[in-house]
């Protein structure tokens, strides 16, 4: 994986979260009703959940991925 800036992100992608202080949630970004959205597994949801990358869940974005071949 090659690390992306987080201005540079796209679906396909993978995003790295900031949770309560701790790196420790992932989510592969993805074309969501014509705009970015995220899926990840979400506990308050108990299961795996798609949806648009608003602005709560990007304040919590600190790292993107990219796979490169």
């Amino acid at each position: 994986l090659a690390s992306v800036p987080l201005s540079d992100k796209r679906a396909g992608d993978i995003g790295l979260f900031l949770i309560d202080g701790n790196p420790q949630h992932l989510a592969i970004f993805s074309d969501f009703e014509g705009t970015l959205g995220m899926i990840h597994c979400y506990a308050q949801a108990r299961g795996v959940v798609e949806h648009r990358l608003d602005a709560e869940w990007e304040s919590k974005l600190i790292k993107v991925y990219r796979w490169q071949p």
